[in-house]
């Protein structure tokens, strides 16, 4: 979900908000083709190859960013993210996880 709000040739704002499964299913998992992919689902205890697997990662990231104009060729801005994770690494023993990241930006035009 992605909302953006700006004036014409000025400042702009928008925000957004992303959920993610990460499954056990990843590059040790036999690739199929047909119905048998789309009957493939990310399963939530081990796979057979790396059985420390044994749940679905979620993610939820909240992002907001903006720009404003300082000159006619300059302009600043900033991009934060809030991200929270349940079953960091597909696995249940560990505990959520949550990180903050910001950035500050400067462009030129010419």
């Amino acid at each position: 979900i992605k909302a953006e709000l700006h004036s014409l040739n000025s400042w702009r704002m928008a925000a957004s908000l992303t959920y993610l499964q990460k499954g056990t299913i990843d590059q040790y998992t036999e690739y199929k083709t047909g119905d048998d992919a789309y009957a493939l689902v990310a399963p939530t205890t081990g796979d057979l190859v790396t059985s420390e697997k044994n749940a679905v990662e979620h993610r939820v990231i909240w992002s907001v960013d903006g720009r404003l104009p300082v000159t006619r060729n300059i302009s600043a801005g900033f991009h934060a993210d809030w991200i929270h994770r349940w079953n960091p690494e597909n696995r249940k023993e560990n505990p959520y996880a949550t990180d903050f990241q910001t950035s500050v930006v400067v462009s030129v035009g010419l």
